[in-house]
């Protein structure tokens, strides 16, 4: 019996540990796509409770992704087990996925019967593609020695792999990026080659963006909005947090200065782009300064949760 049976009520219904290991193991039977969702959606957020481990999560989500037939909760799967692996396990357990899921996202996107899952896959695998043989593929989409059947490759999708090379640190990113700045010469072109540069694992780079976010008027908006979350790229956080503190010194200047909408932007990629106990320190003694803006201090609370979250998980599950 699931507590939450046809989402009947409102709330948060999590299943006990021994039920959690029953659906873990049995989901795959739940053939009913609205049960399976409710199912998947209790187990994650067990996840985020720290009620379940994330690389049991990621592991059973994995396994049943293939024979997945709804592309909504192939989609949510795909995201989850993509947060789960970027913020919640150590680096051993994921490198112990990403090679597996990186040749079924492989796979899929070349072989899927159904056009949409082609797109959902490629987009999938592109977001995860990191080892030598992921970042080959990329880079053999770039050079159109290898297509997804059906799917178009315009130029946002270009550039997001080009700026996946350049977060891994590809020894050929570079180059790749200085073809896409000529191939795409386009008033969007020179707004994605900037935003791209912000994610090269770099200090003096993260520097040079920094001070632009900071006192270069001229650079539009949306450009330095559309960086932010490559600048706080997930793999390059022991270059990201120096930047923590100013940008929440540099608050008030946002609000002063950008559009409402920016400053949650700022605060979700400048906290939620972290993982560390510092971090959370840091985030707090923000929060307990005298000075401030309330409001301010009411946003920074609310973004913090998803940073607290992910210290606790990380704490009792990657010991």
């Amino acid at each position: 019996m699931f507590a939450n049976d046809q989402d009947y009520a409102y709330g948060r219904f999590l299943l006990d540990a021994a039920s959690q290991k029953f659906v873990l193991q049995k989901i795959g039977d739940v053939h009913d796509v609205f049960s399976r969702s409710l199912l998947w959606g209790s187990l994650w957020n067990s996840v985020r409770e720290a009620e379940l481990a994330p690389r049991e999560f990621i592991e059973s989500a994995i396994r049943a992704l293939p024979s997945e037939t709804d592309e909504s909760l192939a989609q949510n799967q795909l995201a989850r087990i993509n947060g789960g692996l970027n913020s919640y396990v150590s680096s051993d357990v994921r490198a112990g996925f990403v090679p597996g899921l990186e040749a079924m996202a492989a796979d899929r996107m070349l072989h899927a019967p159904e056009q949409d899952f082609r797109i959902l896959w490629y987009r999938s695998f592109r977001s995860i593609a990191e080892t030598p043989a992921g970042r080959e593929k990329l880079k053999e989409m770039l050079r159109e020695k290898l297509s997804v059947p059906g799917v178009e490759i315009r130029p946002l999708d270009r550039w997001n792999m080009v700026m996946m090379l350049l977060a891994s640190n590809d020894s050929e990113a570079g180059a790749f990026y200085e073809s896409e700045k000529q191939r795409d010469t386009t008033g969007d072109g020179a707004k994605y080659a900037w935003i791209a540069g912000a994610v090269r694992p770099d200090a003096e780079v993260k520097q040079k963006y920094f001070d632009e976010y900071l006192h270069n008027a001229a650079r539009p908006e949306d450009w330095i909005e559309g960086s932010l979350g490559w600048f706080n790229y997930w793999n390059q956080t022991g270059l990201t947090l120096p930047y923590l503190k100013p940008a929440l010194d540099a608050l008030p200047q946002m609000k002063r200065q950008r559009k409402s909408f920016f400053v949650l932007a700022w605060l979700n990629t400048f906290i939620g782009g972290q993982q560390s106990t510092e971090a959370q320190t840091q985030v707090r003694a923000f929060l307990a300064g005298d000075a401030g803006d309330a409001d301010l201090k009411r946003k920074v609370t609310e973004v913090a949760d998803e940073l607290d979250r992910t210290v606790r998980i990380r704490a009792k599950y990657n010991r």
